[in-house]
C-alpha cells in the first residue's frame, strides 16, 4: 500500500529481491524489482540496488496506462520503523 501523505490509498507495491550482500536486515543489500499497481490499473515499474536500513534510489523503468513509458527514479527513505517511497517521473 502507498498513500499520499495524509491522503487516500493510491494502489499497492509488489516487489521481489535477491540478497547480494550482507547477512542481517541492517546490512542486507538487494537487487530488487517492484511494480506499483494503481487503483485505475496503471502500473509503474522500478528496479535497482536496494537497502532496507539506508536510503536507496532505484530506476523507474517503465509503466502502463496513464504512466506508459514512465522514466525517472524512486527514492526510498528509511527510518527505524518505516519507509517512505517518493517517485520522481520525468516529463
Amino acid at each position: 500500500m502507498f498513500d499520499k501523505k495524509g491522503g487516500t490509498r493510491q494502489g499497492r507495491l509488489y516487489a521481489d529481491g535477491t540478497i547480494v550482500k550482507g547477512g542481517t536486515f541492517e546490512t542486507a543489500k538487494l537487487i530488487a524489482t517492484g511494480t506499483y499497481v494503481l487503483e485505475d490499473g496503471s502500473q509503474i515499474s522500478v528496479q535497482g540496488y536496494f537497502s532496507f536500513s539506508k536510503n536507496s534510489t532505484v530506476s523507474v523503468v517503465g509503466g502502463t496506462g496513464r504512466f506508459e513509458g514512465a522514466r525517472g527514479h524512486l527514492l526510498s527513505t528509511s527510518t527505524e520503523n518505516s519507509s517512505t517511497d517518493t517517485l520522481t517521473l520525468l516529463p
